[in-house]
């Protein structure tokens, strides 16, 4: 999706002959000496050179003549990373829109209709409206001619936290999508006082429709933990026969329904993501993401410094642990072995003692952690 010519600064205007500027300076008696010309030419050349090389160097530092890392650059200025678009043709010009998306994002001062309207046509190109349907709810009006790129940036969430800041639209905090109503792109058109879309077809009713479903994940999210297993809950506003597919952690998507319950989780970031189909529609995707940790240590009786050459440790899995879990320790440098908890050892010598141990489930392998104590004489 190419970006609107009209932000785009000619750079061959600021490109100009300046030996022929030099050669026009010239006094007149100079002017129609050959070796004079010459001398005049060669000496501004260079000169030339340096500046044809700064013009270049500004046009590829440019949102349109970056590439690559250089847009990168460019996108860490106004704080849009890349994420997963790779560095090809098409991959850059998806971020050279979204730099540009957030980069109005930025300026955009009260978030109102009439600008968030003022970026999506400058940006994408398209005219959409707004319609109010409920408390906070709107229906996004779009023409059925929009690509999936398109619909992408207006309704696709980027983040799972605060809700102005998932969208790559400035939308306000408050609101939220109940649907996608697709127009014929006749009647997308704005009004002559380019206040909204001409009411005349959206009054009749008789329109034809197709409602894209927006898919919602819904509480209780899973948070990060220790537990294996999780179940995510998801549902769309509105009515009418619609289809959900998930994915878990880039998997493909498969036909799914609401309540997902998910486990052999391993240890590592969880990414959920859904979309709901209608009328062979796919609406956005919704994601989230939470981490599940590999099983803790948690000690209940620890030895103190003591005469004693006999001590005995009590521990178990930290609490969330939902899989069984095989615990190994060792003592004084030993080997590691498995043990159970209570764990007794005898004949100690006297000195420092030290025991190690750490939890293995089909989660993960946990961190280690140990304890000291003193063997008195």
């Amino acid at each position: 999706m190419a970006l609107p010519e009209e932000y785009k600064v000619d750079f061959s205007a600021y490109r100009k002959s300046l030996v022929e500027a030099a050669l026009e300076k010239m006094l007149s008696q100079h002017r129609d000496k050959c070796v004079m010309r010459q001398f005049v030419s060669a000496l501004i050349e260079c000169t030339q050179n340096l500046y044809g090389a700064a013009i270049d160097m500004q046009e590829s530092r440019s949102l349109y003549g970056s590439s690559g890392v250089a847009l990168d650059i460019l996108g860490r200025i106004v704080g849009e990373g890349r994420g997963g678009l790779e560095y090809t043709q098409d991959g850059d010009e998806q971020y050279r829109t979204n730099i540009a998306m957030k980069a109005l994002r930025n300026h955009a001062k009260v978030c109102s209709v009439p600008e968030l309207l003022f970026i999506i046509r400058k940006i994408l190109g398209i005219d959409v409206s707004l319609i109010g349907v409920g408390p906070n709810q709107v229906e996004l009006v779009v023409p059925d001619t929009i690509t999936d790129s398109q619909l992408r940036h207006l309704i696709d969430s980027t983040t799972s936290e605060r809700v102005d800041e998932s969208y790559r639209i400035p939308y306000p905090a408050t609101m939220s999508f109940r649907s996608v109503v697709f127009l014929p792109d006749e009647w997308c058109q704005f009004d002559a006082d380019g206040r909204g879309f001409d009411s005349a077809p959206l009054a009749a009713g008789s329109h034809p429709q197709a409602l894209v479903p927006l898919a919602e994940i819904n509480p209780p999210l899973p948070r990060s933990g220790y537990a294996s297993m999780a179940t995510l809950l998801f549902s769309v506003k509105g009515d009418g026969p619609l289809q959900f597919f998930c994915s878990l952690n880039g998997s493909d998507f498969e036909l799914c329904e609401s309540p997902k319950p998910i486990g052999g989780l391993t240890s590592g970031e969880q990414t959920f993501r859904v979309f709901a189909r209608r009328n062979a529609r796919n609406g956005p995707i919704a994601q989230h993401s939470w981490h599940v940790f590999p099983p803790d240590i948690v000690f209940s009786g620890l030895p103190g410094d003591s005469t004693s050459t006999e001590a005995t440790i009590y521990f178990g899995a930290a609490y969330g642990v939902d899989v069984p879990v095989t615990f190994l320790g060792s003592l004084n440098g030993a080997p590691f072995e498995e043990v159970t908890s209570p764990h007794t050892m005898g004949g100690l010598s006297l000195g420092q003692q030290e025991f190690r141990i750490y939890a293995k489930s089909s989660v993960g392998i946990g961190g280690m952690s140990g304890h000291r104590w003193t063997v008195l004489a």
